[in-house]
């Protein structure tokens, strides 16, 4: 994969300097910062709390279209006989 990054002024002096220190190319520093990055934090949906995640799953099923609109598909319905 191709990436080009923007660089803010300062972040690319930062950058130039490590790479004197160290004495790597920036594309190797780069990618040793990616992968420690990916490696070391736990993924978004991880970090979220019980509360976020419900309420991002209610609002993903407020997206969710009935494809058959004459079907009863209520728990009334499904459970008629047990009322």
């Amino acid at each position: 994969m191709d990436l080009n990054l923007h660089l803010t002024p300062e972040t690319e002096i930062k950058l130039q300097e490590f790479v004197v220190s160290t004495g790597k190319n920036p594309e190797e520093v780069v990618l040793e910062a990616l992968h420690d990055k990916l490696a070391n934090e736990p993924p978004e949906s991880a970090s979220i709390t019980t509360e976020e995640w419900l309420h991002q799953f209610d609002a993903w099923i407020g997206t969710l279209v009935s494809h058959n609109p004459n079907v009863d598909d209520s728990r009334d319905s499904f459970y008629s006989d047990r009322w």
